[in-house]
């Protein structure tokens, strides 16, 4: 049975495609969980970001992960200096729970980055960020049956037999857990934005394991990028290409979009009567793993978006293709004058 613990802990945050973390595919759309150097970088005063994916709803218990995250650029203490370097803090919050053990890791993360200009006007970013951690793993063995509480003579179950583990009803530990990041982000006009970056998750190895096998978590290195392209001089679409490289220990996950942005109405210029609006529809593919198809709606401060899975890979038999749902809801907010604000954080 210690076997079944080892495979349940290893797929748990990543299932049994490629990671071993949790994910997300609108991965453009969770930043706080991709690079700790993304905090910060929006066009705002405040983000707050909601996501939610559950997976493999054709088994009895699926799996879900819900993360909240709120970041904001520090305001300067000197308002008249014209460099356009700013710090962002952030607070990220990860839950993820799998299967009928409600095996489950609660990520608590501090983030902060700090975000200097190429240009001096803010056009072009580096940024740098760093997060703390506290990570609480659990596991529910009330309710599970084992094989050693079958008689294999009569074919009947006795669940006051003992099942030979060594783990209580509601086993739990908590470590803490580091990572950081780079990433450079630039605004070369309306008809360009691109992003890109590195970043390093578990810095600090921790175990992971609930029967003393002294199993550590590998670190994990991720590569991203994506770019919002005008179709054309006076075009009203942007085309959003996309991709995600990921590897931790001997766990790799490739991940490649492409979407079109389309502007439905343009904000008021003098007035607050009409907010802008945009209609993003688009795709991804998980390499061996899952295609997904996403739609997003932005209206003013307010974005919701939608993403279904279907998979592709030797699960399909289990899952009947049906991968996962993800749906995400952000809002970021400009409490000072639109006209003056701090053309800097001119971001995604």
């Amino acid at each position: 049975m210690k076997k079944i613990f080892m495979f349940i802990a290893f797929s748990f945050s990543g299932g049994i495609l490629f990671s071993q973390d949790l994910h997300y595919s609108m991965y453009t759309m969770a930043p706080l969980t991709l690079n700790p150097a993304l905090c910060g970088n929006f066009t705002g005063d405040m983000r707050v970001i909601n996501n939610y994916r559950t997976q493999w709803n054709t088994i009895s218990k699926p799996y879900t992960t819900y993360s909240f995250g709120i970041d904001a650029p520090l305001p300067k203490k000197d308002k008249k200096k014209s460099s356009p370097d700013f710090f962002a803090v952030g607070f990220n919050v990860n839950v993820d729970k799998a299967g009928s053990t409600s095996l489950k890791n609660n990520l608590f993360n501090g983030i902060f980055s700090y975000n200097k200009s190429f240009d001096g006007t803010g056009a072009s970013f580096f940024s740098f960020g760093f997060q703390i951690g506290a990570v609480q793993r659990s596991i529910m063995m009330n309710g599970q049956k084992w094989d050693t509480q079958w008689d294999n003579v009569n074919f009947v179950y006795d669940p006051t037999a003992p099942n030979g583990e060594t783990l209580t009803p509601n086993d739990h530990y908590l470590f803490f857990d580091y990572g950081t990041g780079v990433a450079f982000t630039t605004v070369k006009n309306a008809r360009f934005k691109m992003s890109t970056g590195l970043s390093v998750s578990h810095l600090s190895k921790p175990e992971i394991d609930f029967i003393g096998s002294k199993d550590k978590l590998y670190m994990k290195f991720a590569a991203h990028w994506n770019a919002e392209i005008a179709l054309g001089e006076n075009s009203n679409a942007w085309l959003i290409p996309s991709l995600l490289f990921v590897r931790q220990g001997p766990a790799m996950m490739i991940n490649a979009g492409l979407g079109v942005k389309y502007q439905l109405t343009e904000r008021s210029h003098y007035t607050n009567y009409q907010s802008a609006k945009f209609l993003s529809i688009g795709g991804m593919y998980r390499l061996g793993d899952a295609a997904s198809g996403y739609i997003r709606l932005d209206i003013g401060p307010v974005g919701a978006a939608f993403n279904y899975d279907m998979n592709v890979s030797q699960l399909t038999v289990a899952s009947r293709g049906i991968g996962a749902l993800e749906f995400m809801l952000i809002y970021t907010g400009i409490y000072h004058d639109v006209n003056t604000r701090d053309a800097s954080r001119s971001f995604f």
